[in-house]
């Protein structure tokens, strides 16, 4: 199961125990999904003004992070780079006393990490491909 916090907290409190039970991995992103997705593009935690109206925090981050990710978050990039991904995701990922990850962590990467063999041979030559086609476009190489 997929979600992430911004309005949900309650209801992700209420079924985390019956997903455990029932032998389900909850995964969560703090504030939102877009959590994940910056940590393809950045390593350390996001250095990010909370509003002081929390449920403004999920659109003002969104809006924040075409500052520190030049251009913003591109779904289609960020694939591209799923083992940092992993790797900074679990480096800066807490959870608090409920078992729900912290603001800015997200447990995303348990799913990724699971899924990464399924589809590793198509990433590999998707990542492969579009190393190809920026040489190209930098007249790195001829076409």
């Amino acid at each position: 199961l997929i979600s992430d916090i911004d309005h949900f907290i309650n209801e992700l409190l209420r079924i985390k125990p019956k997903c455990e039970s029932e032998g389900f991995k909850l995964i969560v992103s703090n504030s939102c999904f877009e959590v994940w997705l910056y940590y393809a593009f950045k390593e350390d935690i996001p250095n990010f003004q909370i509003p002081k109206d929390i449920r403004k925090i999920s659109w003002k981050f969104k809006g924040w992070l075409p500052s520190v990710i030049p251009g913003g978050i591109k779904t289609t990039k960020a694939i591209l780079s799923i083992d940092d991904n992993i790797e900074n995701a679990k480096k800066n990922y807490k959870e608090d006393k409920n078992g729900i990850p912290m603001l800015f962590s997200t447990n995303m990467y348990l799913l990724a990490e699971d899924l990464l063999p399924l589809i590793e041979p198509e990433l590999t030559n998707m990542i492969e491909e579009n190393k190809r086609l920026e040489k190209q476009c930098r007249g790195q190489i001829k076409k």
